[in-house]
């Protein structure tokens, strides 16, 4: 007897049952040093420890969507209440920004800005010049790291680089990343990003020399960004499937014969799948 097999099921009809996916990419791209910001240091008393920013629309990640986003410290973010770790770890280290009350005088900031990019709105949170902590190079050689989180309206995140001025810092070691000083403990920097429903399960991790990096398997730990990019670089996460609104028709893309089947039965899944 022969049977028709017809694949509903699982059948994948919508990518809500696989979570949500990224396409990684790197290039050269121009920093934007135009965008006027708002400085945080209001919101966190000149702490620069902790805040939350709205975004301006609704940010999709994973199957929810969200309004908010909250910075925790050492450029890590969370989105929610019940967020079980660090969703977004971007290019982190424990930074020390000084605690100046007169923004004329404030060389180093933590600020935000609403922008419209390519027809997307977006979030954009930039660091200036936030300095590695314990950097004996600061006065000499005015070291420090100034770059920008972009989180746009449709969930594609990015990292613009903006001046890395760490070549002369003892905290930066080419190669290895940076360090904790006096023990050189190697702390980051390190490019995540992480799950809001489960502990500990990387979506992306990047990890290597800037322009040549890797990205590292669930459970294979933290990586690190071992060589500081130039002015302009740009690391780009592309969401292309997720829960909420990327909805993908596997049906077509599977390969089932033979079909009508009277016995063994083959079933080829598409590359998305694995």
């Amino acid at each position: 007897m022969n049977y028709q097999v017809v694949l509903f099921l699982f059948l994948l009809s919508s990518a809500s049952l696989f979570g949500q996916y990224y396409n990684v990419d790197c290039f050269q791209g121009e920093y934007d040093e135009t965008i006027e910001f708002t400085s945080v240091y209001d919101m966190t008393e000149g702490y620069y420890d902790e805040f939350t920013l709205d975004f301006g629309f609704g940010f999709p990640f994973e199957s929810d969507m969200y309004s908010d986003i909250t910075f925790v410290g050492a450029s890590a973010y969370v989105l929610g209440d019940d967020s079980p770790d660090f969703n977004f770890i971007l290019y982190d280290f424990i930074y020390e920004v000084e605690d100046e009350p007169d923004p004329s005088l404030r060389e180093e900031d933590i600020g935000y800005a609403y922008v419209e990019r390519n027809g997307l709105s977006a979030l954009v949170i930039e660091f200036k010049k936030n300095r590695l902590a314990n950097d004996p190079s600061i006065d000499e050689f005015d070291s420090g790291v100034t770059m920008q989180h972009w989180f746009y309206e449709n969930g594609m995140v990015e990292l613009h680089f903006g001046d890395i001025n760490v070549l002369n810092s003892p905290a930066y070691i080419h190669g290895e990343g940076f360090v904790l000083l006096p023990q050189e403990i190697n702390l980051g920097p390190s490019v995540e990003i992480r799950s809001a429903k489960t502990l500990g399960l990387d979506l992306e991790n990047v990890s290597g020399p800037y322009d040549d990096w890797v990205t590292i398997e669930v459970n294979e730990g933290s990586g690190r960004l071992n060589t500081a990019p130039p002015k302009g670089w740009v690391i780009n996460f592309e969401k292309v499937i997720s829960a909420t609104d990327d909805h993908v028709n596997l049906s077509s893309m599977i390969n089932l014969h033979p079909n009508p089947t009277s016995g063994e039965l083959t079933v080829e899944f598409p590359d998305i799948l694995s």
